[in-house]
């Protein structure tokens, strides 16, 4: 790999250019601790202070020829999310064509140049600048470096990095395979932006041209953007608070919540409940927080689903009152899970993992969610998830004992004071009892034995618990830790967001 290292230059890209001029031949890298007059999209500056990351990378478009060029700088956008995530460990958004966000803030930008003579294109740069150490401000909207999203100074030498992703851009780029890494990273369709006339658009798709399809909210009718629209803003770019809906789809409850102020941590949610079975007038009553909002019509609830046929009936439910239910895709954030084979890992655990480690940064956690089935989940502290159990739920375990039995009697949990029978006697006094009592204290048991083992398999380390889940305060009493509510909900909004800002 050819590259040209400067301390400061007017800009890479220029710089590149007068490489080419001058016989230099692709591939090469131009890379500058420092720009004096770096360029973005449509002739705008790119603030180019020393602590970012500035090269441009030249390719032989003919290397590049396995894709057409409006999807250029959707690959480079791509490559460079992949990057951040092998190099930092988080995963980062990109908002179509050419911009790197992280939780709404422009980490990175992109600018693919080249020309074309007789229908022969010439070589392609690639210019990238990453804000690693500064964030400088931005035009229109806000920004944010590696160092704030680690929360902490990156130990690794910008140049150092500066090669790294040079290497990464010119092996990946080339690659047919890297297209289908770009819905990994990228805005799901479904989400909203918004133009400079406060004129509302949802996602559609991304067509094999690098172009975005959008749907006029109000209008309802499809626009085509084939070119950067710099009044075009993901509506949690902005500054402007937009209210978020995100779900969790379950096997037969359906929970909701209503975040007003979704960017910030401590946002307190209006929570919905509902069986998308119950009769309408139940429903109408059970969603009639949604119906009061006001939103625009199909205004989007982020959702997470382990049941397909649920998730289509309760989009119906919410049709009707004039939502339109966006999936949300399983990708993680913060966490590593290379110890666990994730296409197997149900989505509704990972955005509780996810919730966790983001509450509690840098803590070993096992958590903890009792609903249908009871699941505990292991979190080490370096951000890595070990693995966990799954195991019956507190209701699904009194129910096998009734139905596999000839004598014992049919217990609901929901039927008896959970709370008190969790702070009340270690034994039962009669078959009732001794069935409530056997399996809370089962499940309680269960935990407390998985965190010995933990603790003895890493010596020296503590082990922190979260519960969660419809049962998980009963548990929580049992347990003697914090119970949090609604913390699938929570791992959903982190999901959509693309993380947290706030240190």
């Amino acid at each position: 790999m050819k590259i040209f290292r400067f301390e400061t230059l007017d800009s890479t890209s220029s710089h590149a250019t007068r490489l080419l001029e001058g016989g230099e031949s692709p591939p090469f890298v131009v890379f500058s601790q420092m720009q004096t007059q770096g360029r973005g999209r449509s002739g705008k500056t790119w603030s180019s202070p020393e602590g970012g990351l500035y090269l441009t990378v030249v390719f032989d478009s003919r290397d590049l020829a396995h894709t057409q060029q409006g999807q250029w700088p959707l690959l480079a956008a791509t490559a460079i999310a992949v990057w951040l995530r092998r190099e930092f460990g988080f995963r980062a958004t990109i908002k179509w064509p050419n911009d790197i966000l992280y939780a709404g803030h422009k980490l990175a930008g992109i600018l693919c140049e080249s020309s074309v003579q007789g229908g022969i294109w010439g070589p392609m740069l690639l210019g990238v600048g990453i804000n690693v150490h500064e964030a400088p401000v931005v035009a229109e909207q806000r920004s944010i470096s590696i160092d704030r999203i680690l929360g902490r100074k990156t130990p690794v030498a910008v140049p150092m990095l500066a090669e790294s992703l040079a290497e990464h851009l010119l092996s990946s780029l080339p690659q047919p395979q890297l297209m289908q890494e770009f819905a990994n990273y990228s805005i799901e369709p479904g989400q909203l932006w918004v133009d400079g006339n406060h004129h509302l658009v949802r996602l559609q798709n991304f067509d094999a041209a690098g172009a975005l399809h959008v749907i006029d909210m109000q209008k309802n009718s499809e626009q085509v953007l084939t070119s950067v629209r710099h009044d075009y803003q993901w509506i949690y770019q902005q500054d402007k608070t937009w209210p978020m809906i995100v779900a969790d789809i379950g096997n037969t409850l359906t929970k909701l919540a209503v975040y007003q102020n979704p960017r910030v941590r401590d946002d307190q949610p209006q929570f919905v409940r509902f069986h998308p079975q119950d009769p309408k007038e139940k429903l109408l009553e059970a969603l009639k927080p949604l119906r009061d909002l006001g939103l625009a019509r199909d205004w989007p609830v982020h959702a997470i689903s382990v049941s397909d046929p649920g998730r289509d009936v309760v989009a119906r439910v919410l049709k009707d009152l004039g939502y339109q239910l966006v999936n949300v895709p399983k990708r993680p954030l913060r966490v590593r899970y290379d110890r666990y084979q994730f296409s197997d890992l149900g989505i509704d655990r990972v955005a509780m993992v996810e919730a966790a480690q983001e509450a509690l940064p840098g803590r070993n956690l096992i958590v903890v969610s009792a609903g249908t089935c009871v699941t505990m989940e292991v979190l080490h502290g370096d951000t890595y998830y070990l693995g966990g159990y799954v195991l019956p739920g507190l209701q699904m375990k009194l129910d096998a004992m009734h139905q596999r039995t000839a004598r014992l009697p049919h217990l609901k949990l929901s039927d008896v004071d959970g709370k008190s029978l969790a702070r009340g006697e270690l034994l039962g006094r009669d078959t009732r009892s001794a069935m409530l009592h056997g399996v809370l204290h089962e499940t309680s048991l269960a935990v407390m034995g998985l965190r010995k083992e933990l603790e003895q398999a890493w010596p020296g380390t503590q082990w922190e618990l979260i519960c969660t889940g419809g049962d998980g305060e009963i548990l929580s009493i049992l347990l003697d830790s914090p119970f949090v509510p609604g913390l699938i909900l929570q791992g959903v909004r982190l999901m959509v967001l693309g993380g947290w800002t706030e240190p």
